[in-house]
């Protein structure tokens, strides 16, 4: 199953969870008509994007669920479509600029 998501990512990576010397992007996944919710890790991968430290960002990405996935295999995968609007500058709806 895919879909197209927007997703906002933070200016900085942080610890992730449970793993040491790892850090994440921290993200959250933005719809329209709902509140923002809490910025969570994200520890996986986005094929096709480059985190820009320092910048707070708003992509949209192509999100895949993958059947038939070996136990210790990602479920999802993400890809990279485009870079939307400026966050931090834009007055429109996040989701509905990023489209």
């Amino acid at each position: 199953m895919t879909s197209a998501i927007t997703l906002e990512v933070a200016a900085h990576r942080q610890k992730c969870p449970g793993q040491n010397d790892t850090k994440c992007l921290m993200v959250r996944e933005l719809q329209d008509g709902q509140k923002k919710p809490r910025w969570a890790p994200f520890d996986g991968e986005i094929s096709g994007y480059q985190h820009s430290t320092g910048k707070r960002q708003l992509l949209r990405l192509r999100k895949d669920k993958l059947e038939n996935v070996p136990a210790d295999g990602a479920s999802i995968t993400f890809t990279f479509l485009k870079k939307c609007a400026d966050p931090e500058k834009s007055n429109q709806s996040t989701s509905a600029s990023c489209r």
